[in-house]
């Protein structure tokens, strides 16, 4: 009875999750701490057991936020726009380099190894932060053009102009699937107003819920079941975001 309970309070668990913007949300967001913008379970320090840990990370909530992501993507852009703008004003591309660090914080080692005479497209490669995956192309632009010149800034405006397009088409499939995600979550709501239309006519749900073995299981039942279409909808959702 009690792994019942369990199940039911995970799937419940995650359906809260998957119900707010930015998941796992302010609560977990306490037990959780936050290391190279994702959001990692540490075992033996978050309070959490363990096996249910592993088990919020397997339901995929160990993942960077959309919400930083785009903004770290937004970075990116401008930060090539204003090395593009800096190679084509003359400036070296050290200066250019130290002036996109400061609107992207990822590009602040990669200055540094310029400066030092490095790899510099290696060094952009080895960039990891989410949402700046797209640097992989300015290291590839930036090893063919020789880091300097205006054959360097010509690419650079090639990249921020397919990195708005990008852009572009994410906020329209965004839009497109914000109504399939809103369906999902008002029809997992609909079993609770049920119950409060339930209670309010003196019919007492809650009571047949908790106080009988038939109503623990439809508990358990319709919890599992309403966590995993949330769940469902939400990698499909994900899956059509992140195209193919």
């Amino acid at each position: 009875m009690s792994a019942l309970l369990l199940v039911s309070a995970g799937c419940a668990a995650a359906a809260v999750a998957l119900l707010v913007p930015d998941p796992p949300g302010v609560v977990l967001d306490r037990r959780l701490h936050r290391h190279g913008g994702r959001l990692v379970v540490p075992h033996g320090k978050s309070g959490l057991p363990p096996a249910l840990g592993a088990w919020i990370r397997r339901l995929g909530l160990e993942r960077p936020t959309r919400r930083t992501e785009r903004r770290q993507r937004a970075a990116v852009l401008e930060a090539v726009e204003v090395l593009a703008a800096e190679l084509r004003s003359g400036r070296s591309s050290d200066q250019a380099l130290r002036s996109a660090s400061g609107v992207l914080g990822a590009l602040v080692p990669v200055a540094a190894v310029s400066r030092m005479g490095g790899d510099v497209p290696s060094a952009l490669r080895a960039v990891r932060v989410p949402g700046t995956e797209s640097l992989s192309r300015l290291a590839v632009a930036w090893a063919v053009a020789g880091g300097s010149g205006s054959g360097l800034a010509g690419a650079l405006d090639r990249i921020a102009h397919g990195l708005r397009a990008e852009e572009r088409l994410r906020q329209e499939v965004a839009t497109a699937l914000a109504a399939p995600r809103a369906t999902a979550r008002m029809l997992a709501c609909l079993p609770l107003l049920g119950l409060g239309l339930g209670a309010s006519t003196g019919a007492n749900p809650f009571g047949f819920l908790f106080g009988t073995p038939i109503g623990l299981g439809c508990l358990v039942v319709g919890s599992t079941l309403a966590g995993l279409g949330l769940l469902w909808v939400e990698r499909l959702a994900r899956r059509a975001e992140e195209g193919p």
